[in-house]
């Protein structure tokens, strides 16, 4: 699975559930993702956005992909892993020119 084709499939559910912020990450930016690799994704949520909705999103992203997900928010990173995720992160919402 390509970077653009993942970017085309996931922009439409970011807009529907109005994520500000959103970041591919992991092996699918450093192009070593194999069949069974999953989809990392950082995402910005609206505060109000409750769990419940944050695993809706997980699962119709999962469904649209054929793939897991690894839907983590910018402010649940872990410490420890923070600083290579962020470096390594590709931006995809909001676009910037």
């Amino acid at each position: 699975m390509d970077i653009q084709k993942t970017k085309e499939q996931i922009m439409p559910i970011i807009r529907k559930h109005n994520i500000s912020k959103a970041a591919l990450f992991g092996s699918i930016v450093t192009g070593k993702m194999h069949k069974n690799s999953d989809i990392d994704l950082l995402v910005e949520v609206p505060n109000s956005m409750s769990l419940f909705d944050f695993i809706g999103i997980k699962i119709e992203l999962e469904e649209k992909l054929n793939k897991k997900v690894d839907l983590v928010e910018y402010k649940g990173i872990k410490p420890a892993l923070k600083n290579s995720i962020l470096a390594g992160q590709l931006l995809i919402y909001p676009i910037h020119i």
